[in-house]
């Protein structure tokens, strides 16, 4: 079978689903590096508890994208 790349959001939000936060932002920052057409989805609060989203390196991350 051919290897294909997961979408990096994709697996951010496993983490995240895993109550694994630090792997969550490390690829949510994965998610900028490769420009993921799912970024985006990191700025969408209904995806995230409160904590989660309000939290400074989630915040961080959406700074870096201009939200």
């Amino acid at each position: 079978s051919e290897n294909t790349p997961e979408d990096p959001f994709s697996v951010a939000f496993l983490y995240y689903l895993n109550e694994d936060f630090k792997k969550t932002i490390e690829w949510e920052e994965k998610t900028l590096e490769v420009r993921s057409p799912s970024a985006y989805l990191m700025n969408i609060p209904l995806f995230y508890d409160k904590e989660f989203f309000k939290g400074e390196d989630h915040q961080r991350i959406l700074r870096r994208m201009g939200f």
